[in-house]
């Protein structure tokens, strides 16, 4: 187990993760990143609609390991 950090970035800003979440390993810090990610977009676009966000996964020692990008369209 190892602890992972997940940074949120949107075009208002950045929220840095100063708690973190213990993952079993990268694998399931993804799995977190996604899911981190949409939950925030899906709170987002309850105060107006959202052109994405991305969120970035540093590990204990502060790199930077994943990246996750999620953009947001309306036709």
């Amino acid at each position: 187990m190892a602890w992972y950090f997940f940074d949120i970035h949107d075009p208002h800003g950045s929220m840095h993760d100063r708690q973190g979440i213990e993952c079993a390993d990268a694998d399931a810090a993804r799995t977190q990143a996604v899911r981190t990610l949409c939950e925030f977009v899906h709170h987002a676009a309850l105060q107006g609609f959202p052109s994405g966000a991305s969120t970035t996964v540093r590990d204990e020692t502060g790199c930077v390991v994943l990246s996750v990008k999620l953009a947001v369209t309306s036709e």
